[in-house]
C-alpha cells in the first residue's frame, strides 16, 4: 500500500464525480442534507441526556425522590424521541448507499461492456479479477465511504456539543483529554491501523487469487481430468491458499495488539475524569452526578 498522495485522492474524485453529480444528484444531495440533520439532533440527544443522568446520580445521593423522578421523566423523554430519528438515520444512510451503488455498477457494466472490454480486460496483467472489482470493490467503496462519513460528522458534532458541557464542568478535564486523545489517536492510527490497512488489502487481493484458482478447476475440469492433472492442480491451489493463511495470522497478530492497547486506554479513559474530579466533588464544589456528566462527556469526545 502506498501512502496517500494527490493522484489517490484524484482517482477518489473521479469515482464520487459518477454518482454524485449525475442525474440523481440532487436526490442524492437531498439525503445527504437529511443525514447531516438527523446526525445533528441525534448528538444533540446524546448531550442532553447526560444531563439527568446526572440528576439522577445527585438525587439518589441526596435522596431526594421528587429530583429523581423528574430527572428520569425527563431522561425517559429524550429517549423517546431519540429512539424514532436514530432508526430514520440508519434508513437514510443505507438508501443512500444502495442508490450510489446502482448507478457506480451501472456504469461499470456498461464500460465493461463497450467495445468487448470484457475480452480485452483479461489481456492486461495489471488489472486483476475485473469481475470482483465490479462486484465486491464497489460494494466496499460505497460502505466504506458511506461509514466514514457517518462517523466524520458523528464525530464533529459530538466534539462541538460534549466540549461545551465538558469545558463548563471543567477546563481541565478538556486539556487533559486533548493531549490523552492526541498521543492515543497517534499510536492507534499511526501503528496499528496503517499495518492493518495494509494486510487487509493485501487480503482482499490473495483471497481474489484463490478463489480465481478454484473456478479455473471449474472451468477446466474435463481437460484436467483427461490429462490427469489433479495431483499439480491440487498443488497449485495449495500454493495459493499457504499466502492467504500467513496474511490471515498477520492481521489477527495485528488484532491482538491493537486489543491489547485498546483495552489499556479504555480502563484509563474511564478512571482518568474520576481522579480529576474527586477534589472538586469531596470538596463540595460539585455535586456527585457530576461526575456521570464528566465521564459520558469525556468518553463521548474521546471517542470523537
Amino acid at each position: 500500500m502506498k501512502a496517500f498522495d494527490l493522484k489517490i485522492f484524484q482517482r477518489f474524485w473521479r469515482l464520487l464525480q459518477i454518482y454524485w453529480l449525475s442525474e440523481e444528484k440532487w436526490l442524492a444531495l437531498s439525503m445527504l442534507l437529511a443525514l447531516i440533520m438527523v446526525s445533528i439532533c441525534v448528538n444533540n440527544y446524546t448531550v442532553q441526556v447526560s444531563i439527568p443522568l446526572g440528576d439522577i446520580t445527585s438525587a439518589l445521593a441526596a435522596q431526594d425522590w421528587d429530583r429523581f423522578w423528574q430527572a428520569l421523566l425527563k431522561f425517559l423523554s429524550w429517549n423517546l424521541i431519540a429512539i424514532p430519528i436514530m432508526s430514520l438515520s440508519t434508513y437514510i444512510r443505507d438508501q443512500l448507499a444502495l442508490n450510489w451503488r446502482r448507478v457506480l455498477t451501472h456504469k461499470f457494466l456498461g464500460k465493461y461492456f463497450t467495445n468487448r472490454a470484457f475480452y480485452k480486460v483479461n489481456q492486461i496483467q495489471a488489472i486483476d479479477n475485473p469481475d470482483q472489482r465490479i462486484s465486491q470493490d464497489i460494494n466496499d467503496l460505497v460502505t466504506e465511504s458511506m461509514l466514514f462519513l457517518v462517523i466524520f460528522m458523528d464525530s464533529v458534532f459530538q466534539l462541538i456539543g460534549f466540549s461545551r458541557l465538558l469545558w463548563s464542568i471543567s477546563n481541565i478535564l478538556v486539556i487533559c483529554l486533548v493531549i490523552y486523545a492526541g498521543i492515543s489517536t497517534v499510536i492507534a492510527t499511526g501503528v496499528f491501523g496503517r499495518a492493518l490497512v495494509r494486510l487487509n488489502f493485501e487480503q482482499t487481493k490473495r483471497e481474489a487469487n484463490f478463489r480465481f484458482g478454484l473456478l479455473r478447476i471449474r472451468d477446466y475440469g474435463e481437460s484436467i481430468a483427461f490429462d490427469h492433472g489433479e495431483a499439480e492442480e491440487l498443488e497449485y491451489l495449495k500454493q495459493t491458499f499457504r499466502p492467504v493463511l500467513r496474511n490471515i495470522n498477520a492481521i489477527i497478530n495485528w488484532w491482538v495488539g491493537l486489543k491489547l492497547f485498546d483495552t489499556s486506554h479504555d480502563l484509563v479513559s474511564k478512571i482518568l475524569p474520576s481522579i480529576i474530579m474527586a477534589p472538586l466533588i469531596l470538596g463540595g464544589q460539585f455535586e456527585v452526578g457530576v461526575l456521570t456528566q464528566s465521564n459520558i462527556a469525556f468518553n463521548r469526545m474521546m471517542g470523537s
